[in-house]
């Protein structure tokens, strides 16, 4: 968890992918839970970060995502941080229905949709 101020002093917490990962447990199509590497895939599959794991505008303008620069020696990194609004966001849209007939992975290997077995 990190603590980030603004110009008046006002701090709000945000978390790094590996805690939201650990936070979330949600798993793979094998039953492992998602590590940050592996949660940072399933965030660019879905349209989340882009390629180069930065996140899109729309979701830094919602307020889900915020990117903090830290200088580290002669260079700057840029760090993807989520709020808690993004924690909520992520976990509703990988929450698998335990009941009924239409389940689905997080991976997205095996998909079931109706009965029906569909690649994605």
């Amino acid at each position: 968890m990190i603590r980030i101020e603004d110009e008046m002093g006002h701090g709000k917490y945000y978390h790094t992918g590996g805690e939201v990962a650990k936070a979330l447990g949600l798993k793979d199509s094998y039953g492992k839970t998602l590590g940050r590497n592996k949660f940072y895939k399933l965030l660019r599959e879905h349209g989340i970060l882009m390629a180069d794991n930065m996140p899109y505008q729309y979701h830094i303008m919602m307020d889900l995502v915020v990117v903090h620069q830290v200088r580290k020696g002669n260079y700057t990194v840029n760090m993807v941080l989520f709020s808690d609004k993004g924690i909520n966001y992520i976990s509703n849209k990988f929450k698998t229905e335990e009941n009924g007939s239409n389940e689905e992975t997080v991976s997205g290997t095996p998909r079931e949709t109706d009965g029906e077995i569909q690649d994605k």
